[in-house]
């Protein structure tokens, strides 16, 4: 038989060329490679070979089964053997395992050396969480995001919520927790500040120097925006109203303010019952209430002993008439006084005496 010729990337052997009867040739195919066909075939007869010859074909291996996110940069539908297969990963993965496999030939079949790496998100590694604060969020990989809050009585300072990024960095700011405070307070006019403290939930308190009234809060308190709750007080001076002027009567003074007074002055004629001086307080209030100036009088006369009172009204400029009992006399006095301004009576004080004694006396006399 003919020599049978050789399969392309392979070879045939056998004892001689041109084989006799009965000889049989053998076929392989190069690493790589495989039969498609007999592997041996014999010299007959009729000087023909038993079998045709093989085809060595190619020995492939199959694109693996990637994981999500995987991206091979060259990728096709199969792999001859030696061929690399290059592994990537999509945009904020991390391969973990080999980037390269190679196509290898066992028996007659194609595997991949090695394992299929896995690709897995990047980390950005954990932020850690600021001090006076906490971290929401226990997972620091590609497209994670952790948030960040503050405990009572501190302000964030950076950022709120940081995104894991595909370089594996976190975007924003790593941030801090700060302690709240309001800006300090000055006194003001009239006023002093009696303590501070400027810190969250903190206290200023004001007072008023004396002869002034406070308009607004005493205390104010830090609240949690680092603003005061209200607007500093204002102190103004404490006015007294003005003072009633009672009737029949006149007052000296014309600064109704602490710690000025106003005199009261009653009428001629008139008598005061009341404080004369009022002062004006710290509080905005009178010391006193407003005098008032009643008309003086003399008080009634009475009757002396042995006489009798014909008529004692006792208003300022009236008269008072007395006389004696009928066998008396006059013995010291005037029978009519004057009501006089101050409030006395004119004139000396009424008596009388027997007329038969007073007679006596006149003759000794």
């Amino acid at each position: 038989c003919a020599h049978p010729g050789r399969p392309h990337h392979g070879d045939v052997t056998g004892k001689e060329w041109p084989a006799k009867y009965g000889h049989v040739a053998h076929y392989t195919c190069d690493h790589g490679y495989k039969l498609n066909g007999q592997s041996e075939a014999t010299c007959q007869t009729d000087e023909s070979w038993s079998h045709a010859s093989p085809i060595c074909e190619a020995i492939l291996c199959p694109l693996p089964t990637l994981g999500d996110q995987a991206a091979p940069l060259n990728i096709k539908d199969a792999y001859r053997v030696g061929e690399q297969l290059f592994h990537g990963c999509a945009e904020g993965y991390e391969m973990n395992g080999s980037p390269i496999q190679i196509c290898e030939q066992s028996g007659n079949i194609g595997v991949w050396q090695g394992v299929t790496p896995k690709c897995e998100k990047v980390s950005c590694g954990d932020p850690g969480s600021p001090l006076h604060g906490q971290r929401i969020g226990d997972s620091f990989a590609y497209t994670d995001e952790v948030s960040f809050s503050c405990e009572e009585g501190y302000q964030l300072q950076g950022s709120a919520k940081m995104f894991c990024m595909s370089n594996a960095k976190w975007t924003g700011t790593k941030p801090t927790c700060e302690a709240i405070m309001c800006d300090a307070l000055e006194a003001p006019s009239n006023a002093d500040i009696l303590s501070s403290n400027t810190h969250y939930g903190g206290r200023t308190v004001f007072a008023c120097h004396e002869g002034h009234l406070m308009q607004g809060e005493a205390e104010l308190t830090c609240t949690g925006d680092g603003q005061w709750d209200a607007d500093p007080p204002t102190c103004i001076a404490a006015i007294c109203p003005d003072p009633i002027v009672p009737n029949h009567c006149s007052k000296d003074g014309n600064r109704f303010y602490f710690p000025y007074n106003v005199t009261y002055h009653c009428f001629a004629g008139y008598t005061m019952t009341g404080a004369a001086i009022v002062s004006c307080l710290a509080d905005g209030t009178w010391s006193e209430v407003p005098p008032t100036c009643n008309e003086m009088s003399c008080t009634p006369l009475e009757a002396p002993d042995n006489g009798r009172v014909l008529s004692c009204e006792g208003s300022i400029g009236s008269f008072c008439n007395m006389t004696c009992d009928d066998g008396y006399i006059i013995r010291t006095g005037s029978n009519t006084r004057l009501c006089l301004p101050n409030g006395q009576w004119g004139g000396r004080n009424f008596s009388c005496m027997g007329g038969s004694i007073y007679q006596v006396l006149h003759r000794i006399t």
